[in-house]
């Protein structure tokens, strides 16, 4: 996130946003792992693979699935 910032001000726009769109998708990632038994973290690991993971609505609904969870307003 704050690479993302310093490619921002630096005019550096678009590496910017894809920067800052990385920091959620690992951010929804981790959350997801977290909400996750240790026996399934294999399975959710695989799933991210392919171009599907990197959907940030199919990661945020599989989060939510997880478990009831919210995401933190962070």
């Amino acid at each position: 996130y704050d690479e993302a910032r310093h490619l921002e001000a630096g005019g550096f726009g678009t590496a910017a946003v894809y920067l800052g769109g990385y920091s959620v998708e690992c951010a929804l990632k981790a959350l997801l792992l977290e909400a996750t038994p240790p026996g399934e973290r294999a399975d959710v690991l695989e799933s991210f693979r392919g171009v599907r993971a990197h959907d940030f609505r199919w990661l945020l609904g599989r989060y939510l699935g997880a478990g009831g969870a919210t995401p933190p307003p962070e």
